[in-house]
């Protein structure tokens, strides 16, 4: 889109709005500065989609399953921005501490639901449409007739949380590894959204079973969202948070670091694993070649949540908006690229399975005692040994 810097607009208008890329809107949105009397603002409209970015602005107004909560329906909310985040209060005077330049004040938004049901003239204009909307398969009529934000065509996705089995501790004897994925980039003019540091602890017990584990740096968490376990730190404080973090792991949880195909790639997993060896912590590399697509190195873990191989101990995952946010991202995960939608997470659950599944984690056993062994069978041991002899 071409930035036009000279205009003003006291009001701007979206139809279709999941159909445009977010950064025309937010650049539309420094465009309302008109001196007009009444606020400015903007209007959006469109159909649920669960891949845009209009999602997670309106989330909080939806209910577990997706569809609009009528006792939010309508209500008014208080917003700042913060390095290109928003941050959200019930009111303004909860925000102001963050309006640091003078003059400025917590902006609103709202978010208002609608159906086919609450547009009379539509129905009487056109009723067969309403016939249409019924006919539809069960994801575009969730989606178009009822509202739903959260409906997903089966098959689009290779997890469901509904796979995973809960447990409220690890098993002793476990293997234990964590985890990243990293990235070396803060939100910027550029790029207001760029990839993750992420990571996830992950066991392997001795019957075959798998546990995710959070158990994160408290110094993980997002300052805006108060979301654990990944940040966005330039190379050099990058490195310094996953070490304070597997120093509070400890020494027996395995450090599986990625590894670009590129000689570059190789270098820079070299320089972050001696920094990791040197300080006593076993470091790997994810054993499933990193060329090989996302989805390739994801299927084994998903099949293997769908079998009812792998537990979660929620209890670890800090709070719940932690918890929903990454088992959202695994959920919304589809094989494919995504401007809107992160992969972070997915990547580092994928390799830290695939290192556990290639980690062989001996059975328990007990050794007999010898005064439970009856005279017979001693005597029937001597008789075999004589006997070859």
């Amino acid at each position: 889109m071409k930035k036009i810097t000279s205009v003003q607009y006291s009001l701007i208008l979206f139809d279709e709005a999941t159909h445009f890329e977010w950064e025309q809107v937010e650049y539309l949105m420094s465009r309302l500065r008109s001196s007009a009397e009444g606020d400015s603002r903007m209007v959006l409209s469109c159909n649920p989609d669960p891949n845009s970015w209009v999602l997670p602005l309106i989330e909080w107004y939806l209910d577990d399953q997706g569809y609009p909560d009528p006792e939010k329906d309508g209500a008014i909310r208080y917003f700042v921005r913060k390095s290109g985040n928003f941050v959200w209060g019930e009111t303004a005077e909860e925000l102001m501490h963050l309006c640091t330049i003078e003059g400025q004040r917590p902006m609103t938004f709202q978010f208002i639901s609608g159906t086919i049901y609450d547009n009379p003239p539509l129905l009487k204009e056109n009723p067969a449409y309403l016939s249409f909307l019924e006919g539809l398969n069960d994801v575009d009529k969730a989606r178009l007739l009822y509202g739903n934000w959260y409906a997903r065509a089966k098959g689009a996705n290779y997890f469901q949380r509904e796979w995973l089995q809960k447990a409220t501790e690890v098993p002793l004897g476990a293997t234990l590894c964590r985890a990243w994925d990293k990235a070396a980039q803060e939100p910027n003019d550029v790029n207001r959204d760029p990839d993750y540091t992420a990571s996830i602890k992950m066991a392997k017990c001795r019957d075959g079973y798998y546990y995710l584990i959070g158990d994160w740096d408290e110094l993980s968490k997002e300052p805006t969202s108060g979301i654990a376990g990944r940040f966005r730190k330039r190379a050099g404080a990058r490195d310094m948070m996953i070490l304070n973090q597997c120093s509070l792991d400890g020494k027996e949880v395995d450090v599986i670091l990625p590894k670009d195909p590129a000689a570059a790639g190789m270098v820079e997993y070299q320089e972050s694993a001696k920094k990791l060896i040197e300080r006593g912590y076993r470091t790997y590399q994810d054993p499933m070649p990193s060329n090989k697509s996302k989805l390739i190195r994801f299927q084994p873990f998903a099949s293997a949540a769908q079998n009812g191989l792998v537990y979660i101990v929620e209890s670890t995952f800090t709070n719940k908006s932690t918890l929903e946010a990454y088992l959202k991202e695994l959920e919304s995960f589809d094989g494919e690229a995504s401007k809107i939608r992160h992969d972070d997470w997915v990547d580092c659950t994928a390799s830290a399975f695939n290192y556990l599944s290639a980690k062989r984690v001996l059975p328990s056993f007990t050794l007999p005692n010898n005064q439970t062994i009856n005279k017979d069978t001693r005597v029937s041991g001597l008789k075999q040994i004589l006997h070859r002899g």
